[in-house]
């Protein structure tokens, strides 16, 4: 995510988040996080997990740190696919 604000000290500095549509804030050890500083959003699952529907709507929430705080929200539409169905293995069960 990207985000922008003229503002400067406190006023300018973005944090970003993640909500689910009905509006209860996304936190702790979902699915998907988002970092708040850079925006950058981070799937919390292995790469063999294959979740029955892999399309998931969230709403990114990008808030400076003002007094009041202003916000700008984004609709994601989110399609989780795997990248590599195969489980890593090594050659040998032992190794020196």
């Amino acid at each position: 995510m990207n985000a922008t604000d003229r503002d400067t000290g406190n006023n300018g500095k973005i944090a970003f988040s993640l909500r689910n549509p009905r509006g209860s804030k996304v936190s702790g050890p979902g699915f998907l996080r988002i970092d708040e500083t850079t925006g950058i959003i981070y799937l919390n699952a292995s790469a063999t997990y294959r979740p029955q529907n892999p399309f998931f709507q969230l709403i990114a929430v990008a808030s400076d740190k003002g007094k009041p705080s202003k916000s700008s929200e984004a609709t994601l539409w989110v399609e989780v696919r795997p990248s590599n169905s195969h489980i890593l293995k090594f050659s040998q069960s032992k190794y020196r």
